[in-house]
């Protein structure tokens, strides 16, 4: 009845092997983690090592120290414990197919290899076992020290494998004094030995799993961006060649002094452009956007205020990211108070503080919840039915390229606030609007 035992628990370390194969095996498939791949296999070969000896157990085959089951034992601790070992100094990317291929050929000849020449020194040295238990305790405490320093580090997702390789030390420590085969002592090592197992399971699982998915959200996000790039880029040399069209007539037009017939095309061409009379003038090149947005705000019913202080060819960012911006925002915050009935109030700022220059857009529309502040900067991110949620991801990814940031501040009976700031610049760093 002992050795049923016994050979439960050592097919239920098979059976977790196994397992932790198939977890880290499928992670890889997603996130390319050649550590992954390595100790995918190396756990692979340890069940299969494992399940020698649980047939021998089972068969009451060689039950002895110093014996093939003994060894075979041995054999799938080391595989486990070394592989965790080397796994510290493998990339985490695969950068090419082929360093997938090498690293297969040699985790196994490395894993077959080891076993093949363990087998020969035991057939020819009746002391190899005496220097794989060497090996394995200086991996153990290698192993032990290394986790032992990143838990202090506050990386606390490594206490559950610092847990495992303790009560791996205990079970070797117990079987290093040859405790009575069937005793006590001998399943308390073997309840250990399982309890290590378990442990390594549960971080790997943990650990894994959640980044497979983190992985798997990500590709999801490129695609998705990806996707819609595209079909930006197709609308818009579709909207190009229009344009360019267009320009050049105007243009031709304005050459031979026709100022009525330009003016004409024009509003015959965009319909929605009506005269500009009796607006806000602005000291500098905002004047013009500034304007259609006023013209926006008033046919929707929207009090627009803006309050510009700073000449924008001082902005360290070209003339036209910050017009995508400017847009971007007071659309989203037309958005915004569209919600309400009346009092709809979207403010525009522009001025200098110290070294900085800062874009304030507020709005009194709906809040935005404390919950989700970070997450609206997501790509793919939105609350919008119609929405792509990407364009406060691409203007926070913009304002950082250039040195600046960006932040909300969004509260009851205040309303929200998009907050910009931008470094200054000495010279004027201009770009041309490429369309």
């Amino acid at each position: 009845m002992p050795y049923i035992i016994e050979f439960i628990m050592e097919m239920g370390i098979v059976f977790i092997c196994f397992n932790v194969f198939l977890v880290l095996f499928y992670t890889y498939s997603v996130n390319n983690n050649l550590k992954n791949l390595f100790v995918a296999t190396n756990f692979l070969f340890a069940g299969l090592v494992n399940l020698g000896h649980a047939i021998l157990v089972f068969k009451r085959f060689h039950l002895a120290y110093y014996s093939i089951s003994h060894l075979f034992a041995l054999s799938s601790r080391l595989l486990v414990i070394v592989a965790i070992l080397i796994s510290w100094w493998i990339s985490e990317d695969r950068k090419s197919r082929y360093s997938f291929y090498i690293l297969i050929l040699t985790t196994i000849f490395y894993s077959i290899g080891s076993l093949i020449l363990v087998f020969k020194l035991w057939i020819e040295f009746a002391g190899i076992i005496i220097v794989i238990r060497a090996v394995l305790l200086i991996g153990l405490l290698a192993n032990i020290i290394y986790y032992l320093a990143d838990y202090k580090n506050n990386k606390k997702h490594t206490d559950l494998l610092l847990k495992g390789f303790i009560f791996t030390l205990c079970n070797e420590l117990i079987l290093l004094f040859k405790a009575n085969i069937f005793g006590t002592g001998y399943f308390v090592a073997h309840i250990f030995k399982l309890v290590a197992f378990v442990y390594f399971f549960r971080h790997i699982f943990g650990e894994e799993v959640t980044s497979g998915i983190l992985a798997q959200k990500e590709v999801k996000i490129k695609n998705a961006k990806l996707n819609y790039q595209q079909r930006m880029i197709k609308e818009l040399r579709s909207q190009r060649h229009d344009f360019k069209n267009e320009l050049q007539t105007i243009y031709t037009m304005l050459q031979l002094n026709k100022l009525k017939q330009a003016r004409e095309y024009i509003k015959n061409t965009h319909l929605d452009l009506s005269e500009t009379v009796g607006t806000k003038s602005y000291d500098n090149r905002l004047a013009p956007v500034l304007l259609c947005k006023e013209k926006i705000a008033t046919e929707n019913d929207i009090q627009l205020e803006t309050e510009i202080k700073y000449q924008t060819d001082k902005i360290a960012i070209p003339y036209n990211k910050f017009i995508k911006i400017l847009f971007n925002l007071i659309d989203n915050a037309f958005d915004a108070v569209r919600e309400r009935k009346e009092n709809r109030k979207v403010q525009v700022e522009l001025f200098t503080k110290r070294n900085n220059v800062i874009l304030k857009v507020f709005n009194n529309g709906p809040i935005i919840p404390n919950e989700i502040k970070e997450d609206i900067f997501t790509p793919g991110y939105t609350t919008k039915d119609k929405g792509s949620g990407f364009g406060l991801h691409i203007i926070k990814s913009t304002i950082e390229d250039y040195g600046g940031s960006i932040s909300v501040k969004s509260k009851e009976e205040f309303g929200t606030e998009f907050i910009c700031w931008f470094p200054k610049s000495e010279k004027n760093i201009d770009s041309s609007i490429s369309v």
